[in-house]
């Protein structure tokens, strides 16, 4: 373990897009010496102990496809709140009106993740979490080039889409695939229609999922050629801090000849 973190040089960056009421990955804690974290929220900050990480930066403006001053709509159930204004038609019909009544408007400044990324001097992403209510591919195809230097992906997305202007789970998985990503996990989320019998029914329909995305193994060995091994073991940490161990183990499997008993 030790040769891998000096290995890593403190080249392992991770980027938490809605990082609200987050919390340290305590599978993670071997590599926190050499984990650069950037967070993002522009209302609420996250429970991250900073001290632990190599850098940490909490970022308090927005992010969005292009830069400029965007309105958040803070909503009585935060987790709701968005730039995007919600289809009428699906609160209803999941009887959410509560939830998304609005509370105030903040002007927020955005900009895109590549420029936040570059005033920050950092060119390139181990993995991307991004839970921005809608906003998640608008984020991603804003920053094109930024995704052909990240290595694996957590994307909050939905088979229908909530938000005015949302694509759908699968349109955002193509746009994905044709950027080098393959599909390894969902984690969906189910809800009920509001209808007479609600309480009692057992089956919702699935509405959005995590999913998790990583570059496929082709894209890497065609990017990085001999490289390959390190982009690889930065994807093993990744899986495992997930929980996708039988992933990791499949790609050490890859790589355990490049890496060498040592690394191992």
């Amino acid at each position: 373990m030790k040769k891998l973190i000096e290995w890593l040089n403190k080249d392992l960056v991770f980027v938490d897009l809605g990082a609200a009421s987050a919390v340290d990955n305590k599978l993670l804690s071997p590599f926190y010496s050499s984990l650069t974290l950037i967070e993002l929220d522009a209302i609420n900050d996250s429970l991250i102990d900073k001290d632990k990480y190599f850098r940490r930066v909490m970022i308090k403006n927005g992010v969005a496809g292009k830069p400029g001053s965007r309105v958040l709509k803070l909503r009585a159930y935060p987790y709701t709140s968005s730039f995007l204004e919600p289809k009428n038609k699906l609160v209803g019909d999941y009887g959410l009106e509560p939830l998304f009544q609005v509370q105030r408007d903040v002007s927020i400044e955005c900009n895109t993740l590549s420029e936040i990324l570059h005033d920050l001097e950092i060119d390139h992403i181990d993995f991307l979490k991004t839970d921005l209510e809608g906003m998640d591919y608008e984020v991603l195809s804003g920053s094109a080039e930024l995704l052909k230097n990240t290595l694996s992906l957590q994307c909050e997305l939905r088979f229908q889409p909530f938000y005015e202007g949302e694509p759908s789970l699968f349109s955002a998985g193509r746009y994905l695939e044709q950027c080098g990503f393959e599909l390894i996990w969902l984690r969906p989320e189910a809800w009920k229609y509001k209808t007479p019998r609600r309480a009692m029914e057992r089956e919702g329909r699935w509405v959005f999922a995590d999913a998790v995305f990583f570059k496929s193994w082709q894209s890497l060995t065609d990017q990085y050629g001999p490289g390959v091994g390190k982009a690889v073991a930065k994807q093993i940490i990744v899986a495992c801090a997930l929980g996708h161990f039988n992933y990791a183990e499949y790609l050490l499997a890859k790589i355990e000849k490049i890496l060498g008993a040592e690394l191992v």
